[in-house]
């Protein structure tokens, strides 16, 4: 089955679709107060523009967010991936269980919060006032725009971090390794 819906108007206040297992895509002509997504077993790909809150869940799909000036970012995957990239916010939250993050260009005015179970959290040309990033089984990477002070630990991998002072950046993983890079 396939959907689409044409809107004629590219600006509108709030987004909610639900579905159980299609994937969704939000076109990037398209401009929201607030979007909220779920669907149980689809992939969702959001390309629009969501003003004020964006909130995507999918129990086994993979969800990638490209584009977005916003307030707060909310994206839950059971066992997919989760893919950002070229976003601008204020608070950005990711967890996944089975899932790898990759965060590609983000910027966040107070914090970044990511968590896997047993994948691997990439950061690339990121930034925030504070880093909290968790990982049990993967290991955790990333090239961040300013200086941090890293607090890292993982009982059975190598930890590689600089040793500077600005905003936290606290790193946890079980069995992966740690690198972190400052560009």
């Amino acid at each position: 089955m396939h959907i689409t819906l044409s809107l004629t108007q590219q600006s509108l206040y709030e987004l909610n679709i639900k579905t159980a297992s299609g994937n969704v895509t939000v076109d990037s002509a398209l401009e929201f107060e607030e979007a909220e997504i779920k669907s149980a077993s689809g992939d969702i790909s959001f390309l629009a523009k969501a003003r004020d809150e964006l909130t995507i869940a999918t129990a086994s799909g993979d969800i990638d967010v490209k584009n977005s000036d916003l307030k707060e970012i909310e994206l839950t995957s059971a066992s997919g991936s989760i893919s950002v990239s070229n976003v601008k916010c204020n608070n950005f939250t990711a967890s996944t269980a089975s899932g790898k993050i990759m965060l590609n260009s983000l910027i966040s005015s107070d914090q970044i919060n990511a968590k896997t179970a047993s994948g691997k959290i990439e950061l690339k040309d990121c930034d925030a006032g504070e880093l909290i990033l968790k990982s049990v089984s993967g290991k955790v990477e990333g090239i961040l725009l300013s200086d941090k002070t890293f607090i890292a630990k993982s009982t059975s991998g190598n930890i590689a971090v600089p040793y500077t002072v600005g905003g936290v950046c606290r790193i946890t993983t079980t069995s992966g390794n740690i690198h972190f890079e400052i560009k």
